[in-house]
């Protein structure tokens, strides 16, 4: 079954570095530098996103509002080994090594005249580091708020436990009751 990682809702910024990047409106909070713009539209929408001056291994993005991501929902990181962990409509996920300055790309599958408002977490670990809402409309960023508290998941909320694993426990769970049958 494809599992394509859908809170990629950062994506790079092609292959220009973030402070030569045309087009984008960034905002710096706390040290904390985050970037918007970029904006494509096609059959479907993108928008361009960076992240630095905060430590980071994992980021994710969560829709709050009635726009859906398209598969894969992140792309074009701008540092190498970043894969997509989450993938669906309305949540994604992205892992890598450790840093404190990427850019990556969103893609959104519904039209762009729709408001679009998406809820971000930045991971370090398991310690959640950063959170932010973006309220994008008609393609502008019309409302940034940084150390939002509408979406605060925890590092199992956006890293789901593969299925090996679940099935591991489950099958020694019925082990080990046929055993205490024979025992």
């Amino acid at each position: 079954m494809k599992r394509s990682i859908i809170l990629s809702t950062i994506l790079f910024m092609v292959v220009a570095p973030m402070s030569a990047t045309a087009d984008m409106t960034y905002t710096t909070f706390d040290g904390v530098t985050m970037g918007f713009g970029d904006v494509n539209v096609g059959n479907s929408w993108s928008f361009a996103v960076a992240a630095s001056g905060i430590t980071y291994d994992l980021a994710a993005g969560k829709i709050a509002s009635a726009d859906i991501y398209e598969s894969p929902a992140a792309r074009n990181f701008s540092n190498a080994g970043w894969t997509m962990v989450v993938d669906n409509l309305t949540l994604g996920s992205w892992t890598g090594p450790t840093t404190s300055n990427m850019n990556w790309r969103m893609y959104f599958t519904n039209d762009l005249d729709k408001d679009v408002t998406i809820d971000w977490a930045l991971f370090n670990g398991q310690t959640q580091v950063w959170t932010s809402r973006y309220t994008i409309t008609n393609g502008g960023l019309t409302g940034y708020e940084p150390r939002s508290q509408y979406w605060l998941p925890t590092h199992a909320e956006v890293v789901p436990v593969p299925a090996a694993v679940l099935l591991g426990v489950l099958g020694l769970g019925v082990a080990g009751l046929k055993l205490r049958k024979f025992a």
